[in-house]
């Protein structure tokens, strides 16, 4: 099979380069093999009769070769073009200085590379970003006490050893150790504000296995048993023996005067008495129990619009039966207790007289209490 030069049928050239020379077909010559740039070869010049041969170097140009032309940024280490007949170095220069920061990195001019940071909190040590530990310091209080800043480990220890206790109420403390108050006070107190009578608490050291009481004797002077209408203040710590408003009557300043109830609804004067007269007073008894003695005293009194009013009180033990003569226990004001200059211990034939110095049919006397204590 025939090859044309360098793959290309070579028709109507004067000159043709050859290994060895065969005509084709319709007068055209071809090259069966392929010839490297610079061999010297044979050229035939067939124009003539008969043909005339001499040697020439294969160049570029004999063969359709074109010069490679350096673009922008790219040198030969010898001359401009490139064809392939010498070996060169081809260099390529980067001339592009455009470059674009992604935060944190900025690029300012000159191409200077830097990191944003926030200069609060961040700080340039060395050379080298670290954490500002000067902004401000973590303070705590509490077992453990100090500060924090983020310069250097710490432990904070969350146990309280703080052995500093104090008792409440119905406790006592010794050391570090709690107990219950077992004084009967305290159990009493305990035994009224759980709604539990002291009896339960105090009679059996189990809740669920009450005392059972056959034939019991509760006249004995050590019994606490409380009076009818008496009630303990656990605020106070007191027993008080309450009294409502139908103890009372008129003194005998007046014979054809009274006292009323007031009960027309009014929200501030309603189940109150009051004197029908401002020359009269009103008097009031009670009964001190067998065992007891009456301490202090105190007695509500209001307008009609239910603002208490300051009016004059008496206390006085009198003798009922067995003779006569009373002792005045001491003299008040309504709506604060009066503390008895000598308690009354009650007996069979002694009783408490109360009497308000009542100034105005305006005067609505209510209920009231007499502290009372085991004698």
């Amino acid at each position: 099979m025939n090859k044309s030069v360098f793959g290309k049928t070579l028709s109507g050239h004067r000159e043709l380069t050859l290994d060895r020379l065969n005509f084709a077909q319709h007068g055209q010559l071809q090259v069966e093999n392929e010839f490297p740039l610079s061999e010297q070869v044979v050229v035939a010049d067939i124009t003539t009769t008969p043909p005339s041969t001499q040697y020439k170097t294969l160049t570029p140009s004999m063969v359709g070769i074109q010069d490679l032309t350096a673009g922008t940024n790219i040198t030969y280490s010898a001359g401009t073009t490139y064809n392939g007949s010498v070996a060169i170095t081809i260099n390529s220069t980067d001339t592009n200085t455009e470059y674009t920061g992604v935060d944190p990195v900025d690029i300012s001019v000159g191409n200077v590379i830097s990191v944003k940071y926030d200069d609060d909190t961040i700080v340039l040590d060395g050379g080298e970003l670290a954490v500002d530990h000067t902004n401000g310091d973590l303070t705590f209080t509490g077992y453990d006490t100090g500060t924090f800043n983020g310069s250097s480990n710490l432990t904070i220890n969350l146990v309280d050893t703080d052995t500093t206790y104090t008792a409440g109420d119905n406790l006592d403390l010794t050391g570090t150790e709690f107990s219950l108050d077992t004084s009967i006070d305290e159990m009493r107190d305990i035994a009224y504000e759980s709604g539990f009578f002291a009896t339960t608490l105090l009679g059996n050291d189990y809740p669920g296995s009450l005392t059972t009481a056959t034939y019991l004797d509760l006249s004995s002077t050590t019994n606490l048993i409380l009076p009818h209408n008496c009630f303990y203040d656990s605020i106070l710590k007191e027993y008080q023996l309450a009294f409502n408003p139908g103890i009372f009557m008129p003194n005998d300043d007046q014979s054809y005067f009274n006292i009323a109830v007031e009960d027309d609804s009014a929200t501030a004067t309603h189940g109150r008495v009051k004197p029908l007269t401002a020359s009269l007073e009103l008097v009031g008894f009670i009964t001190i129990p067998s065992g007891w003695r009456a301490t202090k005293g105190l007695l509500s009194l209001v307008d009609s619009v239910g603002s208490n009013v300051s009016r004059t009180t008496q206390f006085q033990n009198v003798q009922t039966w067995g003779g006569t003569g009373y002792i005045t226990l001491g003299f008040g004001s309504t709506n604060s207790a009066l503390t008895f200059g000598t308690p009354m211990t009650g007996g069979v034939s002694r009783t408490l007289m109360l009497k308000v110095y009542t100034a105005s049919t305006s005067d609505f006397v209510g209920g009231g209490y007499i502290t009372i204590d085991k004698v």
